[in-house]
């Protein structure tokens, strides 16, 4: 069996991954601040602001554990690449987004980019960094990370939507994910199960209905108060 590629440069291949996963923390939390403005353009229905602000923590949550195996079974850099793609664009049509509905999808979309980023980036890292103590470290900023785009989501937020509207809490995720993508080509190795097993399809659709079934009610009970 051959084993997987050292990363040349460990600490900038982790500074990449954790650029990816800062992307996720800071896209759940920066709609929470930019939502009156994009009430006041946009003039959604009843429904529209629960489904603009819950609809990338529903779908993240759904897929993250379907990408994470076909991560590990197609290759855990190049689902890093297409999560990172998939925010990008994402980010840019929600950016020239024109009705709620278009932010919705947009919102979607770049959920489906996280949940292929997520797992990813956690795997990688124990590939990045093969030998156990420089791996706790790894892991240490990894999870401060996590922690740190959720925090600063709202400051950004706030700073992007006062001086500049709503559409920039979509594009600044562009010039970041263009910057993260050439980085990963050169400095993230590529790796994937050696014996991926098959899928638990039946596994993955309980998950996937038990996290996103009971959403609906939550979100007309929301409304209703």
């Amino acid at each position: 069996m051959t084993a997987p590629p050292r990363a040349t440069h460990p600490d900038r291949a982790l500074a990449v991954l954790c650029t990816g996963l800062f992307l996720i923390g800071l896209d759940v939390t920066v709609m929470n601040v930019a939502l009156p403005s994009l009430q006041s353009d946009l003039h959604p229905g009843p429904q529209g602001p629960l489904w603009m602000a819950d609809a990338y923590t529903l779908a993240l949550a759904c897929c993250v554990l379907a990408a994470g195996v076909w991560s590990d079974t197609h290759g855990r850099r190049r689902a890093f690449i297409l999560g990172l793609a998939l925010c990008g664009t994402a980010s840019a049509g929600g950016g020239l987004a024109s009705g709620t509905g278009q932010v919705v999808v947009a919102r979607l979309a770049m959920s489906c980019g996280a949940a292929l980023l997520m797992p990813s980036t956690f795997s990688l890292i124990t590939v990045v960094f093969p030998d156990p103590s420089p791996r706790r470290r790894a892991v240490a900023v990894w999870t401060f990370v996590a922690g740190l785009g959720a925090l600063a989501g709202p400051v950004i937020g706030g700073l992007l939507v006062e001086h500049y509207g709503w559409r920039a809490g979509f594009w600044i995720n562009v010039p970041v994910v263009v910057v993260a993508l050439v980085a990963t080509g050169r400095w993230v190795p590529e790796s994937r199960h050696p014996r991926p097993g098959p899928p638990d399809r039946a596994g993955m659709g309980a998950v996937t209905c038990g996290l996103g079934i009971p959403q609906p009610r939550s979100r007309a009970r929301r409304s209703q108060e």
